[in-house]
């Protein structure tokens, strides 16, 4: 079969071996096609422009979303450069008002076919961005097409061995959007394992990226709660050239906690314990976040594990020297504090101090959680040892007193030399004083009245 348009003749042979070499040949004629220059006239009206990009015309975008046929794109690729009088390159070089290339079309729908043929032959769409900065492996990803992800990463790589310019010195798995996302961030987004499987095969590194919010894929796949994903995104190594990094957006256990998800929980402990090493940018580890949001049984599940394995987590500080139980005495988190005090390994409390040399108790008066302070002090385990213990400041645990050495300060309350305790004493005193004159002058009031109505009696008498 022989189609003629304008006196050119590109040939369809219906019994070529198959569908790649009879487009692959037609690209090919066409692309190789020249055109009149159109006259001033026809050029402003084919101008359409969004910026300085061309934008795609709905017959181009049509044959891809909708008909999805190879052949018929091709057709419509020849019916637009015949009928707008411009190059393939030019007309490869339209997107949509969004910024898609024909590729990122190709791959948003999953036209397997067509996404073949645009990477042969333009596989500079390969890393063309839309406005969102998509790639069109981004794309692929999250329309959760595996096939098509496959095959932009095979070629990518074809064509990065092809040339050692700029153009393709990256690896795709790892460029990011405008929210430095890379593709595996989509892919965990997508919840679609057989794409997290291809992204992997390519680059598995790439785990360990955090996009703009601080998060890797690995922490969104603890976050998202996906098993399955989770599993496969642990068996990859930590690098081995640097610690494990000081980031919970890098750390499933901080995710599992933050989710109050017991069961994940349990999971990434028996996959990966060395986790429980992973710190936050507080330097906090898993133990000291589940105090601090007060998560008493994902709390109580470390706890056990850390005295399971002899870990040491539970006695070491964070930035500011808390250990875990402090910041659960800080924050006024009963419920944990008293799961710690429930463990039979919990004994010697005395040597449990921060920086400041503050014992729990310290910590629990000094914040004014009462609930907390009133259950430390009916606890067996809290003996006088730690109620008369003193900090580095030679406080003892009262908020109401001081064991000063100045006599003269003896008595006085711990928050003595703190600015807003006396801003509140004074507003303190003058409601009091206020309350007290109100008082007063409601009482002159109502005997001045009640003379007043004697008096007025007598008269009318």
């Amino acid at each position: 079969m022989i189609i003629t348009r304008d006196h050119v003749q590109i040939p369809i042979d219906s019994d070529d071996a198959s569908w790649t070499q009879r487009c692959s040949r037609r690209m090919k004629e066409l692309r190789k096609r020249q055109f009149q220059s159109e006259n001033a006239a026809s050029q402003l009206l084919h101008k359409d422009l969004v910026g300085k990009k061309k934008v795609m015309v709905s017959e181009l975008f049509n044959a891809v979303a909708e008909n999805g046929n190879v052949d018929n794109f091709v057709d419509v690729l020849q019916r637009v450069c015949e009928g707008r009088k411009v190059p393939l390159n030019g007309v490869f070089d339209q997107v949509t008002c969004a910024g898609d290339s024909l590729l990122h079309v190709a791959a948003d729908k999953g036209r397997e076919r067509i996404v073949e043929l645009i990477c042969c032959h333009f596989p500079e769409l390969l890393i063309k961005r839309n406005v969102r900065g998509d790639t069109a492996l981004h794309v692929a990803v999250s329309s959760k097409n595996s096939t098509t992800v496959r095959f932009i990463l095979s070629h990518y790589a074809i064509e990065k061995a092809k040339h050692d310019g700029m153009r393709y010195n990256k690896e795709i798995t790892r460029e990011k959007n405008k929210y430095e996302n890379t593709p595996l961030h989509e892919a965990v987004y997508s919840g679609d394992v057989g794409v997290v499987k291809e992204i992997l095969t390519a680059d598995k590194d790439v785990v360990h990226f955090l996009n703009k919010s601080r998060r890797s894929p690995l922490y969104l796949a603890a976050v998202n709660g996906n098993v399955e994903i989770l599993y496969l995104l642990l068996e990859v190594p930590f690098p081995t050239h640097q610690p494990l990094p000081l980031c919970h957006g890098n750390s499933p256990l901080h995710a599992a906690i933050f989710e109050r998800n017991r069961a994940l929980i349990e999971v990434i402990l028996k996959k990966k314990p060395e986790l429980v090493y992973l710190r936050d940018e507080d330097e906090g580890t898993p133990l000291h976040y589940a105090a601090y949001i007060g998560y008493a049984e994902g709390f109580r599940i470390l706890l056990e594990n850390s005295f399971l394995k002899s870990d040491q987590t539970v006695l070491e500080g964070n930035k500011k020297g808390h250990l875990p139980i402090h910041l659960a005495c800080k924050r006024g988190h009963l419920k944990v504090v008293k799961k710690f005090l429930q463990h039979k390994c919990v004994t010697n409390l005395y040597v449990l101090l921060n920086q400041k040399g503050q014992n729990i108790l310290h910590v629990a008066a000094k914040n004014g959680k009462s609930k907390v302070v009133e259950y430390l002090l009916g606890n067996s385990k809290i003996d006088e040892s730690i109620i008369n213990q003193k900090d580095n400041k030679m406080c003892i645990r009262d908020r109401y007193s001081s064991d000063d050495p100045n006599p003269k300060k003896r008595g006085m309350a711990v928050l003595g030399d703190k600015t807003l305790f006396w801003v509140f004493t004074t507003f303190n005193m003058t409601a009091m004083y206020s309350s007290v004159i109100a008082c007063g002058l409601m009482l002159m009031a109502l005997i001045f009245y009640r003379k007043l109505a004697t008096r007025a009696t007598i008269r009318c008498v």
